[in-house]
């Protein structure tokens, strides 16, 4: 699996692949901090724990007020329970 970011540190944009790290979650979803430092959502993921690594595909990109959304592709490492 390839993934591609042309700018290196930049901004993602729709289709891109990039790193995260689940942060928190809600009833709705997984907020995941990506690995440039962007803040993202992701819808029905609410099971997975905070610390989890995950690759994610963005679907939209931050608009005013709103994160970023992305689709989780691929689980890399659950996070152990407390």
């Amino acid at each position: 699996m390839e993934i591609r970011n042309t700018d290196g540190c930049g901004a993602y944009e729709v289709f891109d692949e990039c790193y995260g790290v689940i942060t928190g979650r809600c009833r709705k979803g997984a907020f995941i901090q990506l690995e440039n430092g962007q803040e993202a959502f992701a819808y029905r993921y609410a099971n997975l724990r905070p610390g989890s690594e995950v690759i994610c595909a963005v679907q939209r990109p931050p608009r005013e007020g709103l994160r970023m959304l992305v689709t989780v592709s691929h689980i890399c490492r659950y996070a152990e329970a407390a």
